[in-house]
């Protein structure tokens, strides 16, 4: 039989709808694993201690703005004091569920759209149990009439499959896969008030401190999705 483009085109429209067939079940069975593990991260992050050794946390619920542009699945938004020095921090843990959402929450832009100067941006590297965490240190300071207000944040994202990351750029990347954008992205960040000037080591001290509090939850984020 001689096979003309003709006769071989049922055959290439049926291939077609199968290969369609096959990547929505794909599709509706990736969606139901990321709400599955979006409820999970939502439970775990609700469930970070409000004590932390020293420091003793009270709730601070995140702006409507920032609400509005992160659009998070879970937010553990909360001021802690240090019951012996007196020192005040903000911890922030925030999961959104898609990738994309995260974009606009970083550092070096929510900042600086609020009247702070970056002075510096340093890499670090958070450890504690099971965890080795890339992540940057950052100081701004912002002009005031009567005094000059200073802050020092520091800063990890944490991607569900596995990686932390220093920058946008691996978030921007993961928002256009089609299979890990899904699982959405999370950000860690600590913002230092200290009462007193505090060493680079006892910075690293308290982001390690809090690190291993929220060990479980930031390990199970980075299990949604194989690399």
């Amino acid at each position: 039989m001689k096979i003309t483009a003709k006769s071989i085109l049922p055959i290439i429209a049926t291939l077609a709808l199968l290969g369609g067939i096959i990547a929505f079940g794909r599709s509706n069975q990736n969606v139901a694993v990321a709400d599955a593990y979006h409820a999970r991260i939502a439970t775990m992050i609700k469930a970070i201690p409000e004590v932390i050794g020293d420091w003793h946390g009270t709730d601070m619920p995140l702006p409507n703005e920032a609400v509005a542009l992160l659009r998070p699945n879970a937010v553990c938004s909360r001021q802690y004091v240090n019951q012996k020095t007196g020192d005040h921090l903000i911890f922030l843990l925030i999961q959104c569920r898609t990738a994309r959402d995260m974009l606009g929450h970083y550092p070096p832009v929510c900042y600086k759209s609020n009247g702070y100067q970056m002075r510096s941006g340093i890499k670090q590297l958070w450890q504690t149990e099971e965890l080795n965490m890339e992540a940057m240190e950052y100081e701004f300071f912002r002009a005031l009439p009567t005094k000059t207000v200073r802050l020092v944040v520091g800063n990890a994202l944490i991607l569900p499959d596995g990686r932390f990351v220093r920058d946008m750029e691996t978030v921007r990347a993961m928002a256009g896969d089609h299979v890990k954008q899904a699982f959405g992205a999370a950000q860690m960040q600590v913002r230092l008030i200290p009462q007193n000037e505090l060493t680079e080591k006892q910075r690293m001290a308290i982001y390690e401190q809090f690190l291993g509090e929220t060990r479980d939850v930031i390990l199970a984020i980075t299990t949604g999705v194989k690399s």
